[in-house]
């Protein structure tokens, strides 16, 4: 079982034998997007109590560099606001630190050129503000980065987002919570189930929120590898 936030389930993760173990969990964390991508209770009481009454659900997990992820990777802005955050914990506790270290970001990062290949295409940027692989829909709490992402199709959803100004950015971020970004010319989407990631220079790595690394990465997915506590997935997102 797994009490915490996204980087707590992800150490729990890593350590289990899949084969032997069903994967619990009770949020208890600073965002919790994992727990909004299986439709597991925020308030800990009904998550604890939905554990007796629930059915075992098999989804997928990624994998990064050889390292299991529940819900998101990602590399360049969203990596350096957790990397922030971290930092900002130490005066603004929980969410608010990744708040501030949003906005701060947003004013200061810049952009740096990186090289996508996704199962048969290339995607060359030379103004990446972020790329993102998800196997959940949710992060950072309720932003839905990848709407129709599903937990047991065997795919990850990729979104690579180009340096644009702060102001459309911002709006991009908020349309992002009502599922209605993608689209946007700003941004690359796509399906896929193996990606790698390269850049000329060193650009922070983040695993369900934590900083692990930098590019060059390379992104695969395991099918069904786990099976957790949980209500019964929603295969129809939007």
């Amino acid at each position: 079982m797994g009490v915490g936030g996204d980087g707590t389930l992800l150490e729990v993760v890593n350590g289990l034998d899949f084969k032997k173990n069903i994967f619990g969990i009770i949020p208890a964390g600073t965002g919790n997007g994992f727990r909004r991508s299986v439709n597991i209770p925020g308030n800990c009481y009904q998550a604890f109590l939905g554990l007796s009454r629930w059915t075992p659900q098999r989804i997928d997990l990624g994998r990064i560099n050889g390292i299991y992820f529940l819900n998101v990777t990602g590399f360049g802005y969203d990596a350096a606001v957790s990397k922030q955050a971290t930092v900002d914990n130490k005066v603004l506790s929980g969410y608010p630190a990744f708040v501030s270290a949003a906005f701060a970001k947003l004013a200061t990062f810049g952009s740096f050129p990186a090289t996508v290949n996704h199962d048969d295409h290339t995607i060359e940027e030379e103004k990446t503000f972020l790329t993102a692989i998800s196997n959940g829909r949710y992060y950072g709490g309720q932003l839905c980065i990848a709407p129709q992402a599903r937990l047991n199709d065997g795919k990850l959803n990729l979104l690579l987002v180009r340096k644009m100004d702060p102001v459309t950015t911002t709006a991009l971020g908020l349309k992002a919570f009502f599922k209605k970004h993608l689209g946007h010319k700003g941004l690359y989407s796509a399906t896929c189930e193996e990606i790698t990631v390269y850049a000329d220079e060193s650009v922070p790595v983040h695993i369900d929120g934590e900083i692990l690394g930098s590019l060059p990465a390379k992104i695969t997915v395991a099918p069904g590898a786990l099976q957790i506590m949980a209500p019964a997935l929603d295969n129809n997102p939007e």
